[in-house]
């Protein structure tokens, strides 16, 4: 049950920060690889003051080849959703994401050995059936668009990187492997910086802006947020901390709507009866799964 409660903890924060870059997306960097940058050295500056307190750790050449494989899923998946931001609504980017815990399932069965009881698969599909209902958006699937594919593409490579870092945390423990995986993301941003130099799309003048302090702070939300859910997969079934994704949809679905109806010139998105109506039905099969799960 405690994996449940970080994991919770987790997806609300990651609701903020999903509406929020929405916005830094569209408004502030609009560049794809200028936002990767900012978000791999955010995530170093947050976690670099958990060094001298935790410490770190660096077991073997092993642990660092494989911390560095683990880095690349997740570089791959956060660049690819970055470039869905600025194509597809904050809420149906959150709702796409939610065929990432049936790609989680496969290969947790297939790498981690994981196996479920009847009831557990009962609650996952339940949680799953509900936010496949989240997911339809009427009159809006006419054809699959572009932003649909990059965000496949973040399921799959997210997916990965949960797999492998569930078996990292295992063997060589948490902190270790979330500190690591983070200043290997750094490397990534710093390689990506110099080429965006060289080709003079980063402006260093730009960093401190009133734009990009909201970003730093957004990010370092969602470092907090993602330590949560790591947290949780690292005590709890790589699975079943997955499928929690669903309610992730529901926040953001309420926190569109909050801002479509209060804040229409930061975030717009188009909401009726059916979609509220949808909503609801929504949440209550993931809160029944969520029940389910942990009975």
């Amino acid at each position: 049950m405690e994996w449940l409660i970080f994991a919770l903890i987790g997806q609300f924060l990651i609701s903020f920060a999903v509406i929020f870059a929405k916005i830094i997306r569209t408004k502030v960097v609009k560049d794809t690889l200028v936002y990767f940058v900012y978000v791999g050295f955010i995530s170093f500056f947050v976690v670099l003051v958990l060094i001298p307190i935790i410490g770190l750790e660096v077991q073997d050449k092993t642990f660092l080849l494989y911390a560095f494989l683990t880095t690349l899923p997740l570089a791959l998946g956060t660049y690819f959703i970055l470039r869905a931001f600025s194509m597809e609504d904050a809420s149906k980017i959150s709702i796409f994401l939610q065929v990432q815990p049936v790609f989680v399932l496969i290969l947790a069965t297939i790498f981690l050995s994981e196996i479920l009881t009847l009831k557990q698969y009962t609650g996952f599909f339940i949680i799953f059936s509900g936010s496949l209902i989240a997911s339809y958006r009427f009159n809006s699937f006419k054809k699959i668009s572009k932003g649909f594919w990059f965000l496949m593409a973040t399921n799959i490579f997210w997916a990965t990187h949960y797999i492998m870092a569930k078996y990292s945390y295992t063997v060589y423990g948490f902190w270790n492997t979330f500190i690591m995986v983070r200043i290997y993301f750094m490397v990534l941003s710093v390689i990506v910086l110099i080429y965006l130099i060289n080709k003079q799309r980063f402006k260093l003048h730009k960093i401190l802006t009133k734009g990009t302090t909201f970003l730093w702070l957004n990010e370092t939300m969602a470092v907090i947020a993602l330590g949560f859910t790591q947290y949780a997969l690292s005590i709890g079934q790589a699975s079943l901390v997955s499928i929690v994704r669903g309610t992730n949809a529901i926040f953001v679905l309420m926190l569109a709507y909050l801002f479509s109806k209060r804040l229409p010139a930061l975030l717009k998105e188009e909401f009726n009866k059916k979609i509220i109506s949808q909503k609801i039905i929504a949440i209550f099969l993931i809160i029944a799964g969520l029940v389910l799960i942990n009975l």
